[in-house]
């Protein structure tokens, strides 16, 4: 099931580390950094940076573990390739199911992406160009955050800088997209409260293909067709409702599954970084999209 890549937590990391170059120039990480106090705890975050004074465009990273399980540390190696390749870097931990149920967690994403505009000075960011970048459970976040707005119902209302939170382009590896096509099991139940034959109007709503609109950002999205915990379907879906909304993607489909894509395609990684600088970096020309090709044809050229 999705909670297994966490298990796997070291071992990811220190795999996906490994692609970097050695001659890569030096980062800075900043660890365990407060980005909100929630609930009598504190949010933490961990930022890395790349050398200079920037202004450079930022990236929320997200983890995987099936909204239930996994930490920052996940997605450490995505969060260095993006530094190293001239992106602030801000990777995030969130509270976690089933002690907390959606929304909580956009939320917590939510206020991760106002806190790194509050803070764009001291943290280098260019407000004006955030992206996320999630697998699994925490691309289904970053592909929430960046498809919702105010008028979806799933902002904390109290909070006046709802419209700090949008994306300007986002990375979806994995990503589960239309939660009403899962069997029910345990994993939802956990993280909605229930079963979509009971919560059938929540499990749309947490869907983020419910939202799709042509002023969502650009998205890059990748899968592996051998996949068989997020079924490389649900991409598909998110691909074809992007394309049909006129909204930029691109689709780049692998042979791996869902743990050895995300433990060893660095490919996709390289990919998803490439397609970012296209739309974060100011004047950088647009790539062609793939979004409306047959299954086979999706592996970029």
């Amino acid at each position: 099931m999705l909670w297994a890549i966490a298990a796997c937590a070291t071992g990811c990391a220190t795999a996906q580390r490994g692609s970097a170059t050695s001659s890569a120039p030096p980062i800075t990480v900043q660890r365990d950094v407060v980005y909100a106090h929630r609930d009598g705890q504190d949010l933490r975050a961990d930022v890395y940076s790349p050398p200079g004074e920037g202004p450079f465009p930022g990236v929320l990273v997200v983890h995987g573990g099936s909204w239930r399980r996994g930490t920052k540390s996940l997605m450490a190696s995505v969060a260095e390739r993006l530094a190293q390749r001239g992106y602030v870097a801000v990777n995030i931990d969130y509270r976690l199911a089933p002690a907390y149920r959606f929304p909580t967690q956009l939320y917590d994403c939510q206020d991760a992406a106002r806190w790194m505009r509050a803070n764009a000075t001291a943290l280098h960011i260019d407000p004006h160009h955030i992206g996320g970048f999630g697998y699994s459970a925490g691309a289904h976040l970053v592909a929430l955050l960046a498809t919702t707005d105010a008028a979806s119902g799933w902002y904390d209302t109290n909070d006046a800088s709802a419209e700090d939170t949008r994306l300007q382009a986002a990375v979806l590896g994995a990503a589960p997209i239309d939660l009403r096509r899962f069997r029910a099991n345990r994993i939802f139940r956990n993280f909605l409260g229930g079963n979509a034959s009971d919560l059938p109007e929540l499990y749309a709503a947490a869907s983020p293909i419910t939202f799709v609109t042509p002023d969502d950002p650009p998205m890059f999205v990748y899968q592996g067709v051998s996949d068989w915990l997020v079924d490389p379907s649900q991409s598909r879906l998110m691909v074809d409702a992007l394309d049909r909304a006129g909204v930029p993607v691109q689709y780049y489909e692998t042979t791996g599954g869902h743990f050895t894509t995300f433990l060893f395609d660095s490919e996709s990684v390289r990919r998803a970084i490439d397609f970012l600088d296209h739309w974060l970096r100011p004047g950088a020309p647009a790539p062609a999209t793939t979004a409306g090709l047959p299954p086979a044809m999706h592996a970029l050229q």
